[in-house]
């Protein structure tokens, strides 16, 4: 989801800040990336040079230099010698072609309408989840769920020690009224609104739910209105299986 323009120009004045809330203690304690931000990157670029710090194996000690992979239908792909070699090794600034192929992937598939968003390639989803609910999440903070939900991340939650609230569903996935009734619910008792919202859209664990499409918008309106962040674990977004559902005939992805 797009970071609205105001929104933006307070994260530009403080970076401590992400829209209407702050980042987690733990969040605006980390800064920026210590590795990225000193001379150790020129270093390690200049033709020659032999950075013990890179934690690889020299090329020479590789020993596939090609591969050669036939499909069940027959089709047969090939991978080279350079991918061959970066495939046995860790790419000290990571794997570039995946990365260049996955943010070519994001625009296509989902245009984000920011200019300056950006792909973070982790080891695993849980990885990322964890990641990000460390940046944002402090323990009392509110976050908002389906009722029903992915056992591991409500696992981390407690670990944070959030105030997770659980909101009602339908076949048809999250219902907007029980963000909206939670969150009203949580101001009218003087308490903070909640701080994320934490959803499985497409292939809802456990329930196998799909979002109805026209719902997306009402919570993002809601997202804006109670100032709160949407993570969106959508892991199953290419299994939709729509052609099953007459109601989803003709929507894009």
């Amino acid at each position: 989801m797009p970071i609205p323009q105001e929104a933006a120009s307070e994260m530009a004045a403080d970076p401590a800040r992400c829209g209407a809330f702050k980042l987690s203690s733990f969040g605006q304690l980390v800064g920026p990336s210590r590795f990225s931000a000193g001379p150790l990157q020129e270093v390690m670029r200049q033709p020659g040079a032999h950075v013990l710090a890179q934690g690889v194996p020299p090329m020479a000690s590789l020993p596939i230099v090609g591969v050669k992979i036939t499909l069940a239908d027959g089709t047969v792909i090939e991978i080279d010698k350079a991918e061959s070699l970066t495939s046995q090794r860790y790419a000290p600034f990571g794997w570039s072609s995946l990365r260049s192929w996955l943010v070519e992937h994001v625009r296509q598939q989902h245009a984000p309408p920011a200019e300056d968003w950006d792909v973070g390639i982790t080891s695993g989803s849980m990885y990322a989840l964890d990641a990000v609910l460390r940046l944002l999440v402090d323990p009392g903070d509110a976050v908002l769920c389906e009722e029903y939900t992915f056992l591991a991340t409500k696992d981390l939650l407690h670990c944070l020690r959030a105030d997770i609230v659980p909101l009602a569903m339908d076949a048809d996935g999250l219902l907007p009224s029980a963000i909206e009734a939670a969150c009203e619910a949580r101001i009218r008792a003087g308490r903070p609104p909640p701080k994320l919202l934490y959803t499985i859209p497409v292939g809802q664990n456990p329930t196998g739910s799909r979002l109805h499409p026209d719902r997306y918008a009402e919570i993002y309106a809601l997202a804006q209105r109670f100032g709160f962040v949407i993570l969106e674990d959508d892991a199953y977004a290419c299994m939709q299986h729509r052609l099953m559902i007459a109601d989803y005939e003709g929507v894009p992805p």
